[in-house]
């Protein structure tokens, strides 16, 4: 596949996480490193195993919270990336 190169508009600074919008698209996205999705999908599939073998298991349970919690944080920072530029949710 061809790597194609395009300007995009980075609404955070660059990190494990970063909030982008591409050319022609009303919202920005999430760009992920790609280790830490690796990371998160590791921890989920980790708590699913746990879940499989033991439906009560505290530990699957402390995985998806510690992927939650993740996800809270990444959340939160794109909707502040969103509020700072006055642009509104898209959900």
């Amino acid at each position: 596949m061809r790597m194609t190169v395009i300007e995009a508009d980075l609404f955070t600074d660059a990190g494990n996480n970063a909030v982008v919008r591409l050319p022609h698209r009303a919202f920005p996205g999430i760009l992920i490193q790609g280790d830490t999705f690796a990371n998160l999908r590791v921890q989920l599939a980790e708590a699913a195993s746990l879940l499989s073998e033991s439906p009560a298991s505290s530990d699957a349970l402390g995985q998806l919270q510690s992927v939650i919690n993740d996800f809270d944080e990444i959340l939160h920072r794109y909707e502040q990336a969103l509020a700072s530029r006055g642009l509104r949710r898209p959900y």
